[in-house]
């Protein structure tokens, strides 16, 4: 499956098979798009997997705001992934903010693939065993921002299993991440509460990144050059924006 044009995929659902949202396998591409208050459950025993978006293979997920998926009624005893569950595949230039999972990692499942440039606030799980933010099953991730995120049993923002690797990320606090150029400061969005995560002029994650091939000619989550000046922000978007009207979706 091939998606390249903008959509929103809204208030979808299923009780079989995975991503309540969507499901991109292989090499397939999902860009420019709106994942927002899809549902994944099972009447079946079986696990909620990717409630917003479940990628494996090659498939590339860039551009996307994911935002306020959960798992839905008779959930069953496993998966996890409110937002994303992947095995594979790429996720990058993206927002993964508000999702829930009701029995273990709220926001992203990584068990493969890579992330790069998101931002992954304000996921939640109520599982005592849960994670609110990512789990990351030795996957590599670059220049985004973790934070926000809540669990009941204190594991908020990420866990790791495996060789996990940060370059050039945020949280806030932080325990550690294994890596290099991490920072701990707060990144000072410009307004948490109506779900305005762009960066403030003095966030600490501005010029903070690495830049990457990827970057050259292509926009933010807001339609930004990704990079404004000489190193690109840390998150889905770049600071010191331009005056203008940005539509927040929540």
């Amino acid at each position: 499956v091939r998606v390249f044009s903008p959509r929103v995929i809204v208030n979808s659902g299923t009780s079989g098979g995975d991503g309540g949202g969507v499901r991109i396998d292989n090499a397939g591409k999902l860009a420019h798009c709106q994942i927002i208050n899809n549902s994944r459950h099972s009447s079946g025993g079986g696990g909620a997997r990717g409630c917003g978006i479940y990628m494996t293979g090659a498939a590339v997920v860039e551009s996307c705001i994911i935002t306020n998926n959960s798992t839905g009624a008779g959930v069953g005893s496993g998966g996890a992934g409110g937002g994303v569950y992947m095995t594979g595949g790429m996720l990058r230039n993206s927002l993964i903010a508000g999702n829930k999972h009701n029995i273990t990692v709220g926001g992203i499942y990584a068990s493969g693939g890579t992330i790069e440039s998101c931002t992954i606030v304000s996921n939640a799980t109520p599982a005592a065993t849960g994670v609110g933010g990512l789990y990351n099953s030795g996957r590599t991730i670059r220049n985004s921002i973790i934070l926000f995120n809540t669990s009941t049993n204190m594991i908020s923002n990420y866990e790791n299993a495996g060789a996990a690797t940060y370059y050039n990320c945020n949280t806030y606090p932080t325990n550690g991440l294994t890596g290099s150029a991490n920072i701990e400061d707060n990144p000072l969005f410009k307004d948490v509460a109506r779900g305005d995560y762009r960066l403030k002029n003095d966030s600490p994650c501005i010029n903070a990144g690495t830049n990457q091939l990827w970057m050259a000619g292509t926009v933010d989550l807001a339609g930004q050059p990704r990079i404004l000046n000489k190193l690109v922000d840390i998150g889905a978007y770049e600071g010191r924006l331009p005056g203008g009207t940005l539509l927040i979706l929540q």
